[in-house]
């Protein structure tokens, strides 16, 4: 059970990780988009502006592919593997999949608490779950991919998220200056 949630990609990878990661990314893009949540970045969740639903498409597609770029770079960089970008993509879409439990998590009478209340403290922290899975699975979808190790594994995949979440950041503001 534990290598199906935090390794799923040892048993889907390629177009078939691809496909269902789509399927979550577009799942989540309308949850976000009937809640106005906005995951603009690999990381980022924000409560924001009520806009079209492609928007929200759009800044998930966004994220998903700055962070996979990212990967698969650093992957043909780093590793002494054959690298499949099919693999790299497919894997990071799959392992989006948790933002969608973030999504229904942010349901209206849970989007405005302060985080800082004591009292509300467990909430946030389950919150927070689905996030950190997240990020275990990003790790284990690189590390999987790209077959990389070590050293290289850690410092490319922390700087591969940052570079990520700025790409992104840039991409989704671009993007509100022509359509908005």
């Amino acid at each position: 059970m534990e290598k199906w949630l935090f390794t799923p990609f040892t048993y889907v990878a390629g177009w078939k990780a691809l496909l269902i990661g789509l399927a979550g990314i577009t799942a989540t893009a309308f949850i976000g988009y009937l809640l106005t949540i906005h995951f603009d970045g690999p990381l980022s969740v924000h409560i924001g502006l009520d806009i079209s639903f492609y928007i929200f498409l759009t800044e998930s597609a966004i994220a998903w592919i700055s962070l996979s770029c990212i990967f698969y770079i650093s992957g043909l960089l780093l590793s002494n593997s054959s690298i499949r970008f099919i693999d790299v993509a497919g894997t990071i879409a799959l392992a989006r999949i948790p933002v969608v439990l973030t999504a229904l998590g942010l349901l209206p009478g849970i989007k405005i608490f302060n985080p800082t209340s004591f009292y509300l403290m467990p909430v946030f922290f389950l919150f927070m779950l689905p996030s950190i899975w997240m990020v275990i699975l990003y790790y284990n979808a690189f590390k999987i991919s790209c077959n990389i190790k070590g050293f290289k594994l850690i410092t490319a995949f922390v700087a591969g998220i940052y570079l990520a979440e700025i790409i992104s950041k840039i991409a989704v503001v671009q993007l509100y200056k022509i359509l908005l």
